[in-house]
């Protein structure tokens, strides 16, 4: 291991011991306590034996019964550290252990009980949103194993030093190993100050092998080097890069080593790529070396996801009785463990502020989160703000097809970055819930907008649907009514309730004939299509007229292809489900469809005195954002004609679709 040659790391090293110096120098001294010797890294006031005297004693005990390299005793030891004031730098936070937890730290106690029986063992990347626990995770590892294990124990956070002196000032693994093996080595003198490390640079440095093997003095059976959020290291800049590379260099020369762990932290979404950028990609290219899947494996810790667990997690923590804890927790923290602890000070862990800036930061921005709330709807009342379902519910969207076809992937993992998403597999879900209303309080300030917005959304290639296509085909209408030659709004739902039809839950023999008409009536049935439009002229209110409306979304290289009009038709008598992907499912749907429509239209009529009214199908229009390939004719088919009252199947397909769409703000 080679230090670092840079001049400013010389002068920043020469500087007040940082926290992560001081936080290496407490364990050794506790350490030496332990096994009664002492060399030059010792720092032992009687203030310190007081101060950590329950540390002490709760390892010797566990020394003593021999059960150090059991995981228990690791949580024992925890559990000690826990009765700390909450500033010092042994101080750990009630351990709450999540199944996941529980095996994530139990596999990094466990690798170094094998590093220091002399044995390979993997080394660990811990990755995860910001203030999910990867940190406290770190330093309750670096204090058991240096407490409990034969083991020298380095550690270093890259984040919260770099707030006080910028990374190319900071030590890399040589330097931390140079300084302390140096300072072990010199076990006659008096300890040495920090600064004086400038001083000492002379002083030989200590291979691996000759500090696991010291027969005149104690025997490190292990070493272990903890970094905390690795990160960091990695920059564009020159005079950033250079020392990253180098740390990167001496992380993956020490995880290589016998009898020596290397344990990081990081909370970049785009950390895997980092750590193993393959030969021609964009790290590679800046000097960065692959840390090597055979030499280091990823593991990642995620928030509490459950309202239950959140609960129980607040009661370990802060000592809260569960019922006291609101269910809006999940909504307001996500499940992260920062946002819940301000969420227990402050009774707030969101600042509705800084994310509307996010959202109104791109247009990539906004398409994304129009993306969010449309497929997230049914979580919001009428006025925008989340409802009962949405106290246990975490709004996503799949993601896939949607950024390769509207927004930037980079977009997502930098928001993922910022704490406001978390991708996990295909998925991204919104971190904080509430979140949810306040995209939705600024795409609603302009409807056109909002339209547009989620238009694209679901027209530019979404991988599932679901309520994003339900929630679409609304707008879709509203953006056709020139076209089609209607005025009105949404469409009224026709239900029908013990053998009689409602409208919008009045039943319909409460009804009169005006007010069906310039209407757009949709059934609450599944299989039946998606709207129907109803007028009729004031020469002749005994003549109405419908049009049948079907709008098919999906992913842009889907085709419908023409299909069986007789399968079909068969599917429907024999109560199977209509194929409405190809046009003879969508001919049947309709035609089956508008006969309902038509009795019920009827049924209102009939209730006019002295009009006889007739009902006719005038169009059947399909609306799809897919190409169509209908190459048997069946749109215009006599079979279909005399499914729609005389009418073919009008197609605005994939280019009139958008062709119709282009004015409307797209």
């Amino acid at each position: 291991l080679q230090p670092s040659s840079s001049s400013v790391v010389v002068m920043a090293l020469a500087a007040a011991p940082p926290k992560s110096c001081t936080f290496i120098r407490i364990i050794h001294s506790l350490s030496e306590l332990l096994v009664g010797e002492t060399s030059g890294i010792s720092a032992v006031t009687d203030s310190m034996r007081k101060q950590y005297g329950a540390i002490l004693s709760c390892a010797a005990d566990i020394r003593k019964r021999e059960t150090q390299r059991e995981f228990k005793s690791a949580l024992v030891l925890w559990d000690a550290c826990t009765q700390l004031d909450s500033a010092d730098l042994l101080y750990l936070p009630p351990f709450y252990g999540t199944d996941q937890l529980k095996e994530l730290y139990a596999a990094l106690y466990s690798c170094v009980n094998v590093v220091s029986g002399k044995q390979s063992a993997g080394n660990i990347v811990l990755q995860g949103v910001v203030g999910v626990g990867k940190s406290t995770l770190l330093r309750a590892a670096a204090i058991a194993c240096g407490l409990l294990l034969d083991v020298l124990v380095l550690f270093w956070d890259y984040e919260n030093e770099g707030k006080y002196a910028p990374l190319h000032s900071q030590p890399s693994p040589g330097d931390l190993f140079w300084y302390f093996t140096s300072a072990i080595a010199t076990a006659s003198a008096p300890p040495p100050a920090w600064e004086d490390f400038v001083q000492h640079r002379a002083w030989p440095v200590m291979p691996l092998k000759q500090l696991h093997e010291r027969p005149e003095q104690r025997v490190y059976r292990g070493i272990c080097m903890f970094v905390d959020e690795v990160s960091k290291l990695y920059s564009k800049e020159e005079n950033l890069r250079d020392l990253g590379t180098h740390i990167i260099n001496n992380l993956l020369t020490m995880g290589k080593e016998p009898r020596t762990l290397v344990f990081l932290t990081g909370s970049c979404a785009t950390l895997e790529s980092r750590i193993f950028c393959e030969v021609g990609s964009e790290w590679h290219n800046h000097g960065y070396s692959s840390l090597n899947h055979s030499v280091f494996t990823m593991s990642e810790i995620r928030p509490i996801r459950d309202l239950d667990r959140l609960k129980q997690y607040v009661n370990t923590r802060f000592k809260c009785d569960i019922k006291s804890v609101p269910d809006m927790i999940l909504t307001d923290t996500g499940g992260v463990g920062r946002r819940v602890e301000w969420f227990i000070s402050s009774n707030t862990a969101y600042d509705p502020t800084v994310f509307r800036r996010f959202v109104l930061g791109s247009p990539e921005a906004l398409v994304f989160a129009s993306a969010m709330l449309t497929a997230n709807m049914a979580l919001l009342a009428h006025d925008g703000k989340l409802n009962d379902t949405a106290i246990r519910a975490l709004p996503n969207i799949k993601y896939r097809d949607f950024l390769q076809n509207s927004v930037a992937f980079d977009l997502i993992l930098s928001w993922q970055d910022l704490g406001y998403v978390l991708v996990i597999g295909d998925v991204v879900e919104l971190l904080v819930p509430r979140a949810l209303e306040t995209i939705f309080s600024v795409l609603n300030r302009d409807r056109d907008t909002t339209m547009a917005l989620r238009l694209r959304v679901v027209i530019r290639g979404w991988d599932d649907f679901g309520s994003a296509g339900s929630a679409a085909e609304p707008l879709v209408l509203r953006a056709f009514r020139p076209a089609l030659g209607f005025q009105s709004e949404d469409p009224r739902v026709i239900s029908r309730v013990h053998d009689k039809y409602h409208l919008d839950e009045e039943p319909l023999s409460y009804m009169v004939l005006k007010s069906l008409r310039n209407c757009l009536l949709r059934l609450s049935e599944d299989d039946a299509c998606d709207a129907f439009f109803v007028n009729w002229s004031e020469r002749t209110p005994a003549e109405i007229l419908v049009t049948a409306i079907q709008i098919k979304l999906g992913q842009k290289g889907n085709c419908i292809t023409s299909g069986v009009l007789e399968t079909q038709k068969l599917n429907a008598e024999n109560h199977k489900q209509i194929d409405d992907r190809v046009i003879a499912g969508i001919v049947v749907k309709l035609g089956r469809s508008w006969h309902t429509i038509q009795k019920v239209v009827l049924a209102v009529a009939d209730t006019q005195p002295g009009l006889r009214a007739t009902v006719h199908l005038t169009a059947a229009v399909l609306l799809t954002s897919k190409k169509v390939a209908d190459t048997m004719g069946v749109a215009s088919s006599s079979d279909t004609r005399s499914l729609l009252d005389g009418c073919a199947l009008s197609v605005h397909d994939e280019t009139q679709f958008f062709q119709r769409l282009s004015g409307h703000c797209l």
